[in-house]
């Protein structure tokens, strides 16, 4: 993966007390709702929360608490907040407070600035905290241009019971947002993962990849996971992995399993962010032992199955935690952070900015002719996916180590070809170059596609050789000859 850049950002206006639990959504729009927790309320007494806030990002970026209409919810942390379609409506569910599990549901508006208990038909999970909700937009089959896409709540796992009974879960359910109406998957296929709570579950591609968290202890095993699963979600099948998905101790006898960062970890932050042509999933902080708080930073590539740590990291990280969620702002493409616990209650927000991995929602993958003149003008055309019409097509050329750099126009052409003409390269040299696109100032595309620079062919270094240059041939007779080109520099030409 490429460069993200950690900021520790100053934020004006009423900020939330220091707290752990809670959860953060952002809409996309540079705004994120912070609901609840538990944490600091006055000086040294501790709370359980059920206050609103919203952050809206900038230069500079500022708090403010809501003083909500409707119906608020009950106090409660560990709970799970997940943003409808309408892109200002954000679904609260579950959570605990003071020993008590929830299952209600609630809504809140960021436009309206106000809360709505929604009653719901079907039977909802049991009450429970530690758990995940994930929106999934089932799109109609092929074909069916009357269907519409039909959005749902995912709700797996966690921590919780009826009454006073206690129990880890990995049951799913769903709630229908056309119809408000729970629906609890009774028959799961493929291996089922054990029961957990305090892990993490993020949705890719049609896919919902779950990691880690921990479940019931006993004296052979602490209860403590480090394990990937994976659930179709329109099948609602956990799939089992091929072999290209190898074992994590690189055992070559043992069974093929999902990657996995090779160690144990729980109630880590974990958010999955679209991109083209796959998406990534972005892992931070959490316990990997007992009392042990990390903050180390990996990223999964749902498009090649693999785990890795980015290429650079700009900027310090923040310190150890647990317990403190992660949202995204798409129009930064930045992920936020604030809070979490690490013996004691934090209060500082951090912004992860992913551009340089996640790029945007377009991507190049070919460009032909694979080389041209360093002196530039030669006509090119960049083959991608999701091309937009604009006027404001950037298309850069440039080495790996980012040092040198050239930029021309672009051309709009369709949805999976834009034109330009190479950039005259002369200053830079006979370099190998990679080529990415920008439209309208959003980041440059991330995926790699590879240019050649090459120095003119000079005419008097060639050499022509073969029984068509020697003299006396035969009129009208067949012959070939062979012609060695060479730039300017003396070496041979390759292409």
């Amino acid at each position: 993966p490429g460069e993200v850049v950690w900021t520790n950002v100053q934020i004006k206006g009423q900020s939330p007390t220091p707290r752990s639990g809670h959860s953060l959504t952002g809409n996309g729009s540079g705004k994120c709702m912070l609901f609840g927790g538990c944490g600091i309320k006055d000086a040294d007494e501790c709370a359980v929360f059920n206050d609103t806030f919203v952050l809206t990002l900038g230069e500079p970026g500022k708090w403010e608490l809501v003083e909500p209409l409707g119906d608020v919810p009950a106090p409660r942390w560990r709970h799970s907040a997940t943003l409808l379609p309408d892109a200002e409506s954000v679904l609260v569910f579950g959570g605990l407070c003071k020993g008590k599990r929830f299952n209600d549901t609630h809504v809140f508006s960021l436009d309206k600035k106000e809360w709505a208990i929604k009653e719901c038909a079907g039977t909802p999970p049991h009450p429970r905290s530690h758990h995940t909700a994930n929106r999934v937009d089932m799109e109609p089959d092929e074909g069916d241009a009357s269907a519409a896409v039909e959005h749902k709540v995912l709700i797996l796992g966690g921590y919780g019971g009826p009454g006073s009974t206690r129990d880890f879960y990995m049951d799913l359910h769903f709630l229908e947002l056309a119809s408000w109406t729970w629906v609890k998957v009774e028959a799961m296929k493929g291996p089922v993962p054990s029961p957990r709570s305090d892990h993490s579950a993020a949705l890719a591609d049609g896919k919902l990849y779950l990691y880690a968290g921990r479940g019931w202890n006993s004296k052979a095993d602490p209860g403590y996971y480090g394990d990937m699963h994976v659930l179709d979600v329109k099948t609602m099948r956990w799939l089992e992995p091929d072999s290209e998905a190898v074992a994590a101790d690189g055992d070559g006898d043992a069974a093929p399993a999902w990657p996995t960062l090779g160690e144990k970890v729980w109630n880590h932050s974990a958010m999955t962010i679209k991109s083209v042509p796959s998406s990534y999933m972005f892992l931070f902080g959490g316990q990997n032992a007992p009392r042990r708080y990390a903050n180390s930073l990996s990223v999964f590539d749902s498009g090649r199955n693999k785990w890795e740590t980015p290429k650079t990291i700009t900027g310090a990280p923040p310190p150890p935690r647990e317990d403190s969620p992660f949202a995204y702002d798409d129009s930064t493409k930045s992920l936020v952070l604030f809070g979490g616990w690490r013996q004691k209650w934090l209060d500082d927000v951090w912004t992860l900015n992913v551009a340089g991995i996640c790029g945007p929602s377009y991507a190049v993958n070919t460009i032909k002719p694979v080389s041209g003149p360093f002196t530039g003008a030669a006509p090119v055309v960049l083959s991608g996916l999701l091309f937009k019409d604009s006027q404001r097509i950037s298309v850069k050329f440039f080495t790996k180590d980012g040092k040198r750099e050239m930029t021309v126009p672009g051309k709009f052409e369709d949805a999976t070809h834009i034109s330009c003409k190479s950039p005259n390269f002369e200053k830079h040299g006979a370099l190998e170059v990679n080529v990415a696109v920008s439209i309208d100032g959003e980041p440059y595309t991330v995926n790699e596609c590879l240019y050649q620079f090459y120095l003119n062919t000079s005419a008097k270094k060639c050499v022509a050789f073969g029984p068509g240059l020697v003299p006396r041939q035969e009129v009208g007779r067949t012959c070939s000859f062979m012609i060695q080109s060479k730039d300017s520099a003396g070496h041979y030409r390759a292409s």
